[in-house]
C-alpha cells in the first residue's frame, strides 16, 4: 500500500466530479491527512483532533472535502457530520498503480455552519 500513496492525489483529482459544482460558490478546503494509530482507534481521539480541526477550519472556509482511502473510513468521516457523496473502486481509478488494491475511495463532503462558529482568531 505505501508504494501506492503517491498515485492517491491523482486518483482524488478523477473522483473529484461532485465537487465541481460547489467550488464556484463556496471556499472549499481538502480534509487530509487525519488519523491514528491502531492502539488509539476507539478512544475517542480521532473524533477529539477532527473537532479540533474542523472548528478552525470553519474560521477560514465554508466547506471541507475529504477522500476517504476506505468505505470504513468514510463511515467515521459520516460520523463527524460529512455527507458521503459516492465512491470510486480503485481498479476502476484509470491509474494502473492502484488496479491490484482492492477497496474505493470515498469523497465526501461538510458544509460549515457560520452561525455556530465562533470568532476568528
Amino acid at each position: 500500500m505505501a508504494e501506492a500513496m503517491p498515485y492517491f492525489a491523482q486518483l482524488a483529482e478523477k473522483t473529484d466530479a461532485p465537487l465541481q459544482p460547489l467550488r464556484k460558490d463556496k471556499k472549499l478546503v481538502n480534509f487530509a491527512l487525519l488519523g491514528v494509530s491502531a492502539e488509539a482507534k476507539g478512544l475517542g481521539i480521532g473524533t477529539a483532533l477532527t473537532k479540533y480541526a474542523m472548528d478552525a477550519l470553519a474560521q477560514r472556509f465554508d466547506a471541507a472535502y475529504l477522500e476517504a482511502l476506505s468505505p470504513a473510513s468514510a463511515k467515521t468521516a459520516e460520523k463527524n457530520g460529512f455527507v458521503f457523496l459516492g465512491e470510486t473502486p480503485y481498479k476502476d481509478s484509470g491509474i494502473e498503480a492502484l488496479n491490484e488494491l482492492e477497496g474505493s475511495i470515498c469523497l465526501c463532503y461538510y458544509e460549515f455552519d457560520k452561525k455556530a462558529a465562533g470568532p476568528a482568531e
